[in-house]
């Protein structure tokens, strides 16, 4: 069985963007002023556009680095090999960077020496990065409570050659040990989500050119004064009003909630509940699943209609990112909203199967995460049993710290 260290080359390519995705002058401006600071800090909650907004920068003329981050990537490990891929993946004439060193790591005689590592990834940079190139670390808050690798990052804005451009995105707060000093020397530019809502203009915009559904001026306020431009909550009011479930924007007025969060709940439940039976139930079992494939979810649901189910919902653009590779998966808050149609016992039973069927393709990153998810101790247990010696010698010390920190004291 290979090592659990294997690169996902979804984690490593810009996300296709839908084709109903706005492209906003104004905001591709405000990223592309990235290439004036050493640090653009992109920082948002779910659901603002962050990361489709990034993505659009590979349509651009600069070289894009792209790493989307997870949590088991907050292992160093498994961090470095994944940046050292990803921006062999956009700067391929680069040289020594350390990857044979990554992949032929067992850790054995000593800890990973990440500086040591990092230091050469730093030099393969400084010697191959020829003009302005973006580096986008998407959904950095997964890895960078890590204080390790809150400390490489660190190491890398204060170190990279001039031409790299490090863009870090995610749920604020962010905490790096230089942060406050980087700012007072004029080296971070931020954007938030003032920048990325939509204003009215662009409302309109987007409800006209890709939406096919005319607003007047007052409707577009309207819009923009219930969801302040939040970007997935738009996406709904669409939704409902495309399927009928609103009879025209004005009724959003009367769903109007005391919170955005509230709001988002009233929408996202219309457009769930206005789902024919077969999609609601596809969407139920899907949403245990991290990254959909059409295999993964035949496997889940022993049916063979998955491809075509995707495809529909791609193609209502029901919150599906496009990952490349025939993977796919949910728009985290629609992914997290969707759990309370689901039985809390049935979706164990789900995340045991979805377990059987990494471990048949030898994913032990994916089998054990769904295992832990179906409270499954015992086989847990046991597949850390089998596998925690290749975790221990690859070096992932912290992985396999994580995973049986979440034992109980009853079964180790």
């Amino acid at each position: 069985m290979p090592l659990p260290t294997t690169v996902l080359r979804t984690k490593i390519i810009p996300p296709r963007n839908s084709p109903r995705t706005l492209i906003r002058p104004r905001l591709t401006e405000a990223l592309i002023e990235a290439v004036n600071y050493r640090l653009t800090l992109v920082q948002a909650g779910a659901g603002y556009g962050k990361t489709s907004s990034l993505a659009a920068l590979s349509e651009t003329d600069y070289p894009l680095i792209w790493y989307q981050i997870m949590q088991e990537d907050s292992d160093p490990l498994v961090f470095l090999l994944h940046l050292c891929h990803a921006t062999r993946q956009a700067v391929p004439d680069l040289a020594d960077l350390p990857i044979p060193l990554l992949e032929a790591w067992d850790g054995t005689s000593s800890p990973l020496p990440t500086v040591r590592i990092f230091d050469q990834y730093l030099n393969s940079l400084s010697t191959g990065i020829k003009k302005p190139t973006l580096l986008v670390l998407d959904d950095i808050h997964h890895a960078a409570s890590s204080t390790e690798i809150a400390h490489l990052i660190d190491r890398l804005v204060g170190l990279a050659p001039p031409d790299l451009h490090i863009l870090l995105s995610g749920r604020p707060p962010l905490s790096l040990p230089n942060l406050s000093r980087w700012r007072s020397q004029g080296m971070v530019y931020s954007i938030d989500r003032s920048t990325l809502a939509f204003t009215a203009v662009e409302i309109a915009e987007l409800f006209s050119q890709q939406y096919g559904y005319e607003l007047t001026s007052d409707e577009a306020e309207v819009l923009y004064n219930a969801t302040e431009g939040w970007a997935i909550a738009l996406q709904l009011v669409w939704q409902n009003l495309r399927t009928q479930a609103l009879a025209s924007v004005d009724e959003v007025l009367a769903n109007q909630a005391a919170s955005l969060d509230s709001l988002f709940h009233i929408l996202a439940t219309e457009v769930f509940e206005g789902q024919p039976a077969d999609v609601q139930e596809f969407l139920r079992i899907s949403a245990i699943l991290r990254e959909m494939t059409p295999e993964a979810c035949d496997a889940l649901r022993g049916a063979s209609d998955s491809a075509a189910m995707l495809a529909y919902l791609r193609r209502l653009d029901l919150f599906v990112v496009d990952l490349g590779d025939s993977s796919s998966r949910y728009h985290h808050i629609f992914h997290s909203f969707l759990q309370q149609f689901s039985d809390p016992r049935q979706r164990c039973e789900w995340h045991r199967t979805a377990s059987s069927y990494y471990l048949s393709k030898e994913d032990f990153n994916e089998a054990i995460y769904h295992l832990y998810h179906a409270m499954d101790w015992e086989r847990a247990a046991s597949l850390l049993d089998s596998f925690g010696t290749q975790l221990l010698t690859s070096g992932r010390l912290d992985t396999l710290s994580y995973y049986l920190g979440g034992l109980t004291p009853e079964i180790l």
